[in-house]
């Protein structure tokens, strides 16, 4: 099922918080050159939670282990192809892991593609490759599958260097998370929404964040 209405209005106004591969930490901006996979985003965006009753008809579940917590909604397998030539799925079927459709930015450009993926992570502890892993289920922040990712927190008590610290996920044009990390009362911005003169809100690579004009 193609869902372009909901992916373009995601381009345009995603929350600023990979799927496969890791992000480094304090990531830089994306530039256009960079070829970037990431899950194909459904209509709205996948919302912080307290509890059940505030994700409707999915489940809250704890991101972060004491700590941030999403709405989940599981993605459903791709079955069809893409108009894309990287497609890796459905045919041939994945000899490992499972066929779902995600993006792929392109010159910034966000186009849709099939990978197979497999879980890579069950807990935090699975995430030791760099400081601040996280492990993000399946079906949470837009993730087909769980993904290890690394930013600079894994909590507003690690956000102290200006006021109003919140430790929260950021992720690029295509719904990659490209980990967790700061921003604080005084930071440019804590949402691409902040943007009023358009671009992305993503970390900057020191620390705060920035509302970059490249995805």
């Amino acid at each position: 099922m193609r869902r372009g209405a909901g992916w373009c209005l995601f381009f345009l106004v995603a929350c600023g918080g990979s799927e496969t591969g890791n992000s480094p930490t304090d990531a830089a901006p994306l530039t256009d050159a960079n070829l970037v996979d990431g899950p194909l985003p459904p209509p709205t965006e996948t919302a912080s939670c307290t509890i059940d009753a505030d994700c409707g008809t999915s489940t809250c579940v704890e991101v972060i282990d004491g700590g941030y917590k999403a709405c989940s909604t599981p993605v459903n397998p791709a079955t069809m192809a893409t108009t894309s030539a990287n497609d890796e799925c459905p045919t041939p079927n994945c000899t490992t892991g499972t066929c779902f459709e995600r993006c792929q930015l392109v010159q910034g450009i966000p186009a849709p593609v099939n990978r197979c993926l497999v879980d890579e992570c069950q807990s935090d502890g699975d995430c030791s490759a760099q400081p601040n892993g996280v492990c993000v289920p399946a079906g949470v922040l837009f993730a087909s599958a769980s993904t290890c990712t690394y930013g600079n927190c894994i909590s507003d008590a690690g956000c102290t260097a200006s006021s109003g610290g919140r430790c929260t996920p950021f992720l690029n044009a295509c719904a990659d998370v490209l980990g967790f990390f700061c921003s604080y009362d005084t930071s440019p911005c804590r949402t691409t929404e902040d943007c009023v003169d358009g671009g992305f809100c993503q970390p900057d690579g020191n620390g705060d964040t920035i509302c970059s004009m490249t995805p």
